[in-house]
C-alpha cells in the first residue's frame, strides 16, 4: 500500500482552527488513504486554496506531491515538493520534500 499508517496517522495530529478546516482535510486524507489519486489531488488543493495558513496546509502540498509520485507524474511531484519548499520553509515536511526531489531527478 502506498501510503504509510504512520505518516497519516501523524499527519491528524496538527490541529486545525475550525471544524472546516477539520473536516475538508480529514476528507482529502481519506481519498489519499482510499488511493483515490484525483480526488485526493482535487481535495488537497481545494483545501490548500481555502485554508493557505492552515498548520496543515505544508501536509496537503506535501500528499500532493506523494499522489503526483503515485500517478508517475514526476513533474508535477517536483513543482510540489518546491512549492512546499518554498512556501512552508519552517515544514516538518522539508526534509521529505526535498528527497522527493532528490531521489527522482528532481533539483531542489
Amino acid at each position: 500500500m502506498f501510503s504509510s499508517v504512520l505518516a497519516i496517522f501523524l499527519s491528524l495530529f496538527a490541529a486545525p482552527s475550525s471544524p472546516e478546516e477539520d473536516r475538508l482535510y480529514r476528507t482529502a486524507l481519506r481519498a489519499v488513504q482510499d488511493e483515490n489519486w484525483d480526488e485526493a489531488l482535487l481535495r488537497m488543493e481545494h483545501f490548500v486554496k481555502y485554508f493557505p495558513r492552515s498548520d496543515l496546509a505544508d501536509n496537503a502540498v506535501f500528499w500532493m506531491a506523494q499522489v503526483y509520485l503515485q500517478k508517475s507524474e514526476v513533474t508535477l511531484a517536483h513543482e510540489e515538493a518546491r512549492r512546499l519548499i518554498q512556501n512552508f520553509p519552517k515544514s516538518e515536511r522539508l526534509s521529505e520534500a526535498q528527497k522527493i526531489l532528490e531521489n527522482s531527478g528532481g533539483t531542489p
